[in-house]
């Protein structure tokens, strides 16, 4: 196809025909055509954090096979640090078709090549850049050395798990003997200023505090007795009140819930009864003898033998507005049964976290006290939804389902744990007990997570002019260099390598601790073997230096015998090497055999 060039052109000028540019010049009299745009290559493509230039460009829509876009480009980034064979997916600004294969590359070191300075790594590293391990979590965290040497970091980080029998210990007990002979619950004011204890002869107690949640600082104040109000109330086992302390609610031996109303808040004097109750389902389990309410007063959930309940209340604390959940013609499908506990009235303590994702109930394992008895903590995997949830808490044996914890501070055959409540936000729970002593517990239910992740250990932190490598999650830390002053340091670096000091290359920054012949590190390893088919009454022992071989010598036949180890100094592997020698004719008695 012939092409009409401008007449008389100038030097330089530029002119388009059929997608194509041409350029004349006036030296040559010639018009040259010009070479097409292209996309700028990456002056190095090493460093995978430089993505910048990962681009889809449509110019190159007109090659065979090669992705299109409706634009002038589709652009994808991705700044990530890859591990071996892991694989990462880029988001492109429009769509591709077909779909694009992007394959990435990272420059590796090759013998004699020079290439960027932190991979031609020196005899002892100098000029290799370590990489800071300290994960992005720990990012704003400050850490406090105990002694500019050997000590133990604190660290800002650490965190606070509530609502948890994880790491429980209870304080020295509030003995109410002096009021009630028989508790069967607990309750506190939600200030924990107030607690309130239900004896089964339907007598409510009341305490105050001078200090909050502390019971050691309880004083009596009165009591309320409920059979006047009600005289169809049968012993009473489980107690709780609504947020603002106008309501009290029990649950007595028939498994029945009733309502009381108080006139003024938390002034259990001015009780009264608000004719309202709700019968608890009776299986062949028996009736729930410890309940508690959703914070919100919509739901109410009670615990029999193997068996959790569940009312809903449309009308927030009012049971009379209440129904029991999934009730299924002919049987109780209102429960998660607790696999196998069979001891009857077994399960009297009983509360939920706030956020209704976990409980905690006492149970009894069927063998009693010495199998499964104590607290349990059982996750559910929807919140204030355990009737639609799935859980495996606990078997006859003592076993636990996955993420059950189980507290046992109070196992003892004397002492039977009777009320359970979370008070303080989560951050404690009061226990009642009966039996050898009829008291309330203040548990803690907390759980600190350590500074350091199991991973740290051995890593050395570097700042404040000192080195420490960490010994233990709980910040233990062995000093290299002396930091400068035991001040926080909020600027630090984490690092699992560094050169070694005669310049042989990098090894992992731990210290080596020697434990070697200390016999405070030692533990049993129940391995055996029984040589009385050769000998009685051994007496000593050696071994060859591989430990490959061992030697045993007997008083009762005055002989060495041989054994061999298939592997070395594992005793269970030891055989018979059919290889003896006596030395009666030396020592009648011997008691021990060496060898040089």
């Amino acid at each position: 196809m012939a092409i009409n060039f401008p007449n008389s052109p100038t030097n330089g000028q530029i002119f388009t025909s059929g997608g194509k540019s041409y350029e004349y010049n006036s030296t040559t009299g010639v018009w040259n055509r010009r070479p097409e745009a292209t996309s700028p290559i990456p002056a190095d493509i090493s460093d995978l954090t430089d993505t910048t230039n990962l681009l889809f460009d449509g110019q190159y829509s007109s090659l065979a096979g090669a992705p299109t876009s409706s634009t002038a480009g589709a652009l994808g980034t991705l700044t990530k640090t890859f591990v071996q064979n892991e694989e990462a997916e880029i988001t492109l600004s429009e769509t591709i078709s077909p779909v694009p294969n992007v394959s990435v590359f990272k420059e590796v070191p090759q013998p004699g090549v020079s290439s960027k300075g932190n991979w031609d790594v020196n005899a002892n590293a100098t000029n290799y850049e370590f990489f800071d391990e300290k994960p992005i979590s720990y990012s704003n965290v400050t850490l406090t050395p105990s002694a500019t040497g050997d000590g133990t970091f604190s660290a800002s980080h650490t965190s606070t798990t509530t609502y948890t029998l994880q790491n429980s210990s209870y304080s020295t007990g509030f003995s109410v003997s002096g009021q009630s002979v028989n508790p069967r619950d607990v309750a506190f004011k939600g200030d924990g200023t107030k607690m309130y204890v239900l004896d089964a002869s339907k007598y409510i107690y009341e305490y105050s505090l001078s200090t909050a949640y502390d019971v050691s600082t309880a004083s009596y104040i009165g009591s309320i007795n409920l059979s006047p109000l009600e005289s169809t109330i049968t012993d009473t086992y489980g107690l709780r009140f609504n947020p603002d302390g106008t309501k009290v609610y029990v649950v007595d031996y028939s498994g029945k819930v009733w309502q009381f109303s108080l006139s003024t808040a938390w002034s259990i004097s001015t009780t009264t009864y608000d004719s309202v109750s709700i019968t608890g389902v009776v299986g062949s389990d028996g009736p729930p003898y410890a309940f508690t309410f959703k914070p919100d007063g919509t739901k109410l959930f009670a615990v029999a033998d193997r068996r959790l309940y569940e009312w809903v209340l449309s009308t927030a604390w009012d049971l009379s507005s209440a129904s029991i959940s999934n009730q299924a013609s002919g049987k109780n499908a209102d429960y998660l049964q607790f696999s196998a506990y069979t001891n009857t009235n077994s399960h009297f303590a009983f509360d939920f976290a706030s956020d209704g994702t976990k409980f905690v109930v006492r149970a009894v394992g069927s063998s009693g006290y010495s199998v499964g008895d104590g607290l349990f903590e059982v996750p559910i995997s929807s919140a204030w939804d355990p009737l639609n949830s799935t859980t495996n808490s606990l078997s006859s044996d003592g076993t636990l389902g996955t993420g059950v914890v189980r507290y046992s501070g109070f196992s003892d055959a004397s002492l039977d744990v009777t009320g359970f409540q979370f008070i303080n936000n989560g951050n404690s729970a009061a226990v009642s007990v009966s039996g050898s002593i009829d008291a309330v517990y203040i548990l803690d239910t907390t759980s600190t997570s350590p500074p350091f992740l199991s991973t740290d250990v051995g890593k050395k932190v570097v700042g404040n002019s000192g080195t420490a490598v960490i010994t233990s999650t709980a910040g233990a830390y062995k000093s290299v260099t002396p930091f400068a002053d035991t001040s926080a340091i909020s600027s630090w670096q984490l690092f699992g390598a560094e050169g070694k000091a005669d310049g042989s290359g990098i090894q992992l920054a731990g210290i080596a601790v020697n434990d070697a012949y200390n016999l405070s590190t030692a533990s049993n390893d129940n391995k055996t073997f029984n040589a009385s088919s050769q000998l009685t009454g051994a007496q000593g022992i050696a071994f060859k230096d591989d430990g490959t071989a061992m030697y045993l010598v007997g008083y009762t036949n005055d002989t060495v015998y041989q054994y061999d180890l298939s592997t070395a100094w594992d005793v269970s592997t030891a055989s018979y090497a059919s290889k003896s020698f006596s030395v009666a004719a030396q020592d009648a008695v011997p008691r021990d055999i060496r060898f040089k």
